[in-house]
């Protein structure tokens, strides 16, 4: 069911995937004084503290190192479902690997009112030919509050062009066109997809422990949290590119990736493994 609606969908809540209360108190109790990365991901931070309050008060978004993600046991287990690993195989229909890991935290500030930040308006991820987006709520999200809105069955290429021209709608060819090639491309028709695209719109909220997965070369957009939220995310690449190559072509500095000997207990060394989790772990330690 799961493979049937991402392929038809680009995007599904995993609804038999649940983390307990109890698990996520154990991820946040091991997460207590562990430094905070004043950005959504750590190789774009200035800045880092181990002090909540100072994050929640100093900026708008703080994330965890892949070390801590990696050596927290419930995160792991996440990370090796195999549920998500098999879905993310179907979907690609070959082994994906994991361009990107991460978990942070996002802080409501006054200026979000006034701010329309690029992630909050409609627009496609195109730094791979194709990818499968895992998030993973530790804390509880509601109707527009915390949430992420997706456009059903926009990840089909040429889903923009058939629907604008069945709707007889005017637009602009080359921003379809063009957007393909730009990162992060079509901000600048958010506007016309917010009205016109309503009957397909979805959104994906729910208490924390839940699970949802989304091809994010579909339309998307996120949803301003009105308090604290907290979130881990994991996206499958199907090609060679990863998030780790991305920040090097940026000039940003990347994470180390942790030695296998650290995870041994939780993933074996082997040439699957090797190959899903290359970005995170080096198992040649």
């Amino acid at each position: 069911k799961y493979f049937k609606d991402s392929k038809k969908n680009g995007c599904v809540a995993l609804t038999d995937f649940s983390l307990s209360n109890f698990e996520i108190e154990k991820i946040k109790k091991y997460l207590d004084n562990k430094f905070l990365h004043f950005s959504h991901v750590v190789p774009k931070s200035k800045y880092k503290t181990n002090s909540f309050f100072l994050a929640k008060n100093l900026s708008q978004q703080a994330s965890y190192s892949l070390e801590d993600i990696l050596k927290c046991e419930e995160l792991l287990k996440i990370l090796t479902n195999r549920q998500i690993i098999g879905l993310a195989s179907e979907y690609f229909e070959c082994t994906p690997t994991i361009g990107e890991l991460n978990l942070y935290w996002t802080f409501p500030k006054i200026e979000d009112n006034y701010e329309n930040f690029s992630v909050r308006r409609y627009h496609r991820d195109v730094e791979d030919y194709k990818m499968l987006k895992f998030f993973i709520n530790l804390t509880d999200t509601k109707k527009g509050d915390g949430g992420l809105k997706y456009i059903k069955e926009s990840h089909n290429n040429n889903f923009l062009k058939k629907n604008l021209l069945n709707k007889k709608i005017d637009f602009n060819e080359n921003d379809i066109i063009n957007s393909n090639g730009i990162l992060n491309g079509l901000y600048n028709i958010s506007e016309l997809i917010e009205e016109n695209f309503k009957d397909l719109e979805t959104e994906f909220y729910s208490k924390k422990g839940s699970l949802f997965a989304v091809d994010h070369y579909g339309l998307h957009k996120a949803v301003q949290a009105k308090k604290p939220r907290l979130v881990m995310w994991i996206t499958f690449h199907l090609s060679q590119f990863t998030g780790r190559q991305a920040y090097l072509n940026e000039n940003f500095k990347i994470q180390k990736r942790v030695p296998h000997s650290l995870l041994k207990n939780y993933i074996e060394n082997n040439p699957i493994n090797a190959f899903i989790y290359k970005s995170l772990i080096n198992f040649e330690s």
